[in-house]
């Protein structure tokens, strides 16, 4: 029963890092629930959430297996950076937040070229790319990720909305400081065969 417990609980504390910390309200939304022992752990983690919804999938216990096996490759590359926004992001190709942006591209390509499960494959195959500028007010420790932009006036304009909406203020008076940036790299596999899963499933049930 302990061990049941730490595995609720940790579950909800990673289900509220990416929605309640991000602003959102999870009691408006349907629990998802799928893996093998899901059906275990859903009902206990939606009332310590406050979700009063569940969608149980009559697959979901296999879907979770599958979708393992069609997740995307991804490698997260991360670099810190402490300069102010306006300093280090202008109109000049080599600016450092674009060079900084080329490294990590350079490095991120790299080590999917080395994954044993792409091979010689990730020349043929389509990359998609998220690159992530994370910014905070100078003075301040509550770095906020936005999309990286061409504009720097964008990206702080962004930031400003996102610190409204989770901290309910802004600090127009303050320098707006990038505290790191982030890129991510990933392969997808062939979406067809997802559909051609569920069809069979289907016919099968």
């Amino acid at each position: 029963e302990g061990f049941r417990l730490i595995a609720v609980e940790n579950m909800v504390n990673a289900i509220k890092k990416i929605s309640v910390q991000c602003g959102h309200d999870v009691t408006r939304y349907t629990l998802q629930c799928f893996g093998g022992a899901g059906g275990q752990h859903c009902c206990e983690i939606a009332d310590a959430l406050g979700m009063t919804q569940v969608y149980i999938h009559r697959f979901s216990g296999v879907l979770s297996a599958f979708g393992m096996g069609l997740a995307p490759v991804v490698v997260l590359k991360h670099c810190t950076v402490e300069a102010r926004l306006l300093e280090c992001m202008d109109a000049r190709p080599e600016c450092v937040l674009r060079s900084l942006l080329a490294r990590l591209r350079s490095q991120a390509t790299e080590d999917l070229r080395r994954s044993p499960s792409l091979g010689d494959s990730l020349e043929a195959a389509q990359l998609s790319e998220r690159t992530r500028t994370h910014l905070k007010y100078e003075g301040t420790d509550s770095a906020l990720a936005v999309s990286f932009a061409e504009s720097p006036e964008a990206m702080a304009e962004e930031f400003a909305r996102l610190h409204q909406q989770r901290f309910g203020f802004t600090m127009a008076e303050r320098a707006v400081v990038v505290d790191a940036l982030s890129l991510e790299l990933s392969v997808t596999w062939e979406r067809d065969l997802l559909a051609q899963f569920g069809h069979e499933m289907e016919e099968g049930a």
